[in-house]
């Protein structure tokens, strides 16, 4: 029990404190009150849709067919095992919820704590009677993996359960800091910008004096390049414009920044830039 709250706690502490100060940069408050519940989520999640891995070891050493035989219905047998499981995961949930008070999370509402309660329980009995289906169904370790992995961990990375769906910023109006980035990465994505000069200038605003402005582009030096460029505008509506080396150097120069070079890395270009 001890060894299943580690991995959420490390969630907890190094995403909670690593993203804390950009989260607050971008107007969202705390990370840390944000990333709380999710965390305590996850911990139900996983230990409840892996609680069917005990009925596949009950059935490899047999203890399953003496419990079946018992003078038991075959439905109270499940359910006991379903609310066992059900009752770990939520007090694995409640153990990394005091854990998370002692770091500074403050729930918005104690009030709401029984309704928290409520739903938590729910969550780790649906999950726990998924998995010990699935591990009734399933003769063999490998298989049963497979099948969990495949749907929780989209269900959770997908989620808002980590990052806020949200959060949307302009390339031209980026919610952070003056002289925030000692280094921006761009990679295939300026070709999108309806207003490149005013991306650019966004860009030398966010860097701190010194800082270096790295754009993986598709660059439009061969008339190839250009031909395709012309061809993506026709079918794909979020295509804007692929740029030349020379319209690279002349946004970076309007923008106040200077370019530096351009690498050739892997058979792409990059066009780097400096504050």
């Amino acid at each position: 029990m001890v060894l299943s709250v580690v991995q959420p706690l490390v969630y907890l502490l190094t995403l909670g404190f690593g993203f804390n100060a950009l989260f607050q940069q971008a107007g969202k408050g705390s990370y840390i009150q944000f990333v709380v519940p999710g965390v305590v989520a996850q911990t139900i999640l996983f230990t409840s849709i892996f609680w069917g891995i005990n009925i596949m070891w009950d059935k490899q050493f047999g203890f399953l067919k003496e419990t079946l035989v018992a003078p038991v219905s075959r439905l109270k047998v499940m359910l006991g095992g379903s609310l066992g499981g059900a009752t770990i995961a939520v007090i694995q949930g409640l153990v990394l919820f005091i854990i998370a008070l002692i770091f500074g999370f403050h729930p918005y509402s104690w009030s709401m704590l029984g309704i928290t309660l409520i739903v938590m329980a729910m969550l780790a009995v649906t999950m726990v009677s998924f998995s010990s289906g699935i591990g009734a169904i399933v003769n063999d370790m490998q298989g049963f993996m497979a099948i969990t992995n495949f749907l929780v961990i989209p269900l959770f990375f997908l989620s808002s359960a980590l990052f806020p769906l949200d959060i949307e910023a302009n390339s031209e109006s980026i919610p952070l800091n003056d002289n925030f980035f000692d280094v921006i990465i761009c990679s295939n994505s300026f070709h999108h910008y309806l207003h490149p000069d005013k991306a650019m200038k966004e860009i030398r605003r966010l860097l701190k004096p010194g800082g270096k402005i790295f754009i993986l582009d598709p660059t439009a030096d061969t008339l190839f390049i250009k031909f395709i460029d012309k061809i993506i505008k026709l079918v794909e509506s979020a295509h804007v414009k692929m740029y030349s080396t020379k319209e690279f150097k002349q946004l970076m120069t309007t923008a106040e920044l200077q370019y530096l070079e351009s690498r050739t890395i892997k058979g792409e270009k990059v066009h780097i830039g400096e504050k």
